[in-house]
C-alpha cells in the first residue's frame, strides 16, 4: 500500500513548513492545489526572511518574489535585507514587489540595512517607505515595525531621516540605528572642543 503525499495529515504539513524558510516553502509547495495553497495562507503570518543570514540565496528569493502572480510576496510577514548585498536591479525587483497595490502584503516587520555606500538611493528608499505607508491607509498593507539602520555613514543617515519627516513617514514602531560612524562623531567633536 503507498501513502501519497497528499494523504498527510494537515498537522503533518504545519510541523514540516517550520522546517522550511518562506521561500523554499512557496517555491516547493505553491500552487500545487487548492489545500497546499490553503495550508500555505494558514501559515503565511509566520514567515520570516533574513536575506543577511546567508540561508536565502538571492535568486532563489528573486525567482520567489517574481511569480507571475505577484502573490508569493504575500506570504512574507517579517523581512531583513541588506542594501550593499544586492545589486540596484535586485532591490527595485524587492520595492516592485511590496508596492504593487493590487496585492494585500502582510509584512508587518522590515529591517533594512543601508549605507551611502548602497547602490540604492535615498529617494528610491523614502519612496518605497512612502508607499507602505499609502498601502498601510488604504488598509491593503500592515507594516508596523521599521528598523534602518545605516552603517559606514557620515551625513547620509541625516539627509535620510529629513526626507523621511519632511514626508511625514510614520509607523507604529520606528527604530533608527546607527552604526560604525559614532565613533566618527566622536571623534569630530572630540577635535571640536581640544
Amino acid at each position: 500500500m503507498f501513502t501519497r503525499l497528499e494523504d498527510l495529515p494537515t498537522d503533518l504539513f504545519y510541523i514540516i513548513f517550520t522546517h522550511l524558510n518562506g521561500v523554499d516553502l512557496c517555491l516547493a509547495f505553491s500552487n500545487l492545489n487548492i489545500r497546499f495553497n490553503q495550508l500555505l495562507d494558514d501559515v503565511a503570518s509566520h514567515q520570516s526572511l533574513d536575506l543577511t543570514s546567508g540561508s536565502v540565496s538571492y535568486n532563489a528569493f528573486r525567482a520567489y518574489i517574481t511569480d507571475r502572480y505577484g502573490v508569493r510576496s504575500s506570504f512574507i510577514s517579517s523581512l531583513k535585507f541588506d542594501c550593499l548585498s544586492l545589486s540596484p536591479f535586485g532591490i527595485k525587483d524587492l520595492f516592485s514587489s511590496f508596492i504593487d497595490t493590487s496585492i494585500n502584503n502582510r509584512l508587518q516587520r522590515l529591517t533594512l540595512i543601508t549605507s551611502e555606500f548602497a547602490s540604492v538611493k535615498t529617494a528610491e528608499i523614502v519612496t518605497f517607505l512612502e508607499h507602505m505607508m499609502i498601502a498601510n491607509k488604504r488598509g491593503c498593507g500592515r507594516l508596523e515595525h521599521l528598523t534602518l539602520n545605516f552603517e559606514l555613514c557620515k551625513n547620509y543617515y541625516a539627509k535620510t531621516l529629513i526626507m523621511i519627516i519632511q514626508r511625514n513617514i510614520s509607523f507604529d514602531t520606528m527604530i533608527i540605528n546607527v552604526t560604525n560612524c559614532m565613533s566618527y562623531v566622536k571623534l569630530s567633536q572630540q577635535k571640536g572642543v581640544s
